[in-house]
């Protein structure tokens, strides 16, 4: 009796989703236009990023990490472990201060313990800061020259 409870509430939440978010939205050619769009200049410290690039970049960052990791150990590379691993580094490090200058703070803000969460979790700071524009692109001028 009580599976069938969960079941039936497990179907009210499926039939609901449609009218909490819309799935006409999603397309595969959205998703390609956004990692084109986001990943354009992975390796340059300048500007800013959004909450959703920033979790591809972490998400991105941990399988390839792993994969070297798991190379390195089946074939005892432990020294092109640590060759490979650089670059990797470097592009979050370069991502989490993009990250940082959407929230309006300096890249080195990353560098505190915990603020990951912050930058997971917190909303881009609104309009244009001295990083640059906006990038969801509220409260950005119409007529701007600093894109």
């Amino acid at each position: 009796m009580k599976t069938n409870k969960i079941r039936f509430q497990a179907i009210n939440l499926i039939d609901t989703l449609p009218i909490i978010y819309n799935f006409e939205n999603l397309s595969f050619e959205r998703f390609e236009r956004l990692l084109k769009e986001s990943f354009n200049n992975v390796f340059t410290k300048e500007g800013r990023i959004r909450r959703t690039e920033f979790t591809i970049s972490l998400l991105i960052f941990f399988i390839v990490q792993i994969l070297i990791f798991e190379t390195a150990l089946i074939g005892d590379y432990t020294h092109f472990l640590i060759i490979l691993s650089l670059p990797l580094f470097y592009f979050l490090f370069i991502q989490g201060s993009k990250r940082c200058h959407d929230r309006g703070n300096s890249g080195w803000f990353q560098l505190v313990p915990f603020y990951i969460f912050w930058m997971l979790l917190a909303d881009s700071q609104y309009g244009v800061n001295k990083y640059g524009l906006n990038p969801k692109g509220v409260g950005n001028p119409i007529h701007s020259n600093l894109s």
